[in-house]
């Protein structure tokens, strides 16, 4: 299979976010959010609980909750604003433009509907095959992520399965639509260390052997490190860095990735007993402050944090970091 055919194949941006604001009432989970993602990288969203990364999966693969969420901007994926659609067009375009993996893939599949079947829809709803045809393209999906005697996993309910092999079952519907985007949001977290690392190791196939441009939701900098291509910081609802994730982890820019890298690495390499080196403070809930969302927390910060929301800067390298203590061009 050619990796055109599963994922588009286009050398240009598969992902184009530009100032993206979501509210929920009158609490601003993000604010202008712009990002870019080329066809066949990996993209990690990483932040603290409640910093709006789950927002940012949900609103590119257009899930927010209907009537709970607004939201403004731009996010085009292969070209097409995901954000501008509606009613049958938004069901189309959902068809083929992103395909998005859950967290709770217990709680995402149908309790009382075979496996496979729950596959097999897919390509009876995108390319109107039978039935009988469609469950067999089910199997053959369900080998395609690993899947150890596909035929048996798709008669079986989710109840019946493992939790890898459900994940499994949800990357295998994801897959069958042939997106130009994967967004996974925290599909690991929820899974013993072995499955997660078979996992990732599926993950970084799909990228490696069909070209798939994936999005990776997480709050572990162990799996960013073993993934990633790029790297989005997010924090308090805005974008604190963007970057290379090679470029992030050697020389942080941000305050705040500096803290949370620094944490990951007392972690790892301090000696037994070591007290637990944590970021001081909490992050923000309800109202964004004014300024810097983590002027609070911050052991540099600036007068003008307190009052100034810092631009993001581009500077050499595809790096964006939003900062006064770090200079650029826009």
């Amino acid at each position: 299979m050619s990796t055109a055919a599963s994922f588009g194949g286009a050398a240009d941006d598969v992902l184009v976010v530009d100032g993206l604001e979501v509210r929920y009432g009158a609490r601003v989970a993000l604010r202008d959010v712009s990002l870019r993602l080329a066809a066949g990288r990996v993209l990690a969203v990483v932040g603290e609980s409640g910093s709006g990364k789950s927002t940012l999966a949900l609103a590119i693969a257009r899930l927010l909750p209907p009537g709970g969420a607004v939201a403004a901007g731009s996010i085009a994926v292969g070209g097409v604003d995901v954000l501008a659609l509606r009613g049958a067009d938004l069901r189309r375009a959902r068809a083929g433009l992103v395909g998005f993996i859950p967290q709770d893939a217990m709680a995402a599949l149908t309790p009382v509907v075979r496996a496979g079947r729950q596959v097999a829809e897919v390509f009876e709803v995108r390319d109107g095959l039978s039935r009988r045809e469609a469950d067999r393209r089910a199997v053959e999906a369900l080998a395609r992520v690993g899947m150890r005697a596909p035929d048996v996993v798709a008669r079986r309910f989710p109840h019946e399965l493992s939790g890898g092999m459900r994940q499994r079952v949800m990357i295998a519907m994801a897959l069958a639509a042939r997106p130009r985007l994967l967004v996974a949001d925290e599909p690991t977290t929820a899974l013993d260390v072995t499955v997660q690392a078979e996992i990732l190791e599926l993950a970084r196939g799909l990228v490696r052997d069909e070209g798939a441009t994936l999005v990776w939701v997480t709050h572990d900098m162990g799996v960013v490190a073993e993934l990633a291509d790029e790297v989005a910081v997010v924090y308090g609802g805005r974008l604190a860095e963007h970057g290379p994730a090679a470029a992030l982890f050697a020389s942080p820019l941000h305050p705040y990735t500096r803290a949370v890298l620094e944490t990951v690495r007392a972690g790892r390499d301090a000696p037994p007993k070591t007290p637990f080196h944590a970021i001081a403070g909490q992050p923000p809930t309800g109202a964004l402050p004014g300024g810097c969302p983590f002027r609070p927390r911050c052991p540099v910060a600036l007068p003008p944090c307190a009052t100034e929301p810092p631009a993001p800067r581009a500077l050499a390298g595809a790096r964006r970091v939003a900062c006064h203590l770090v200079g650029g061009d826009v």
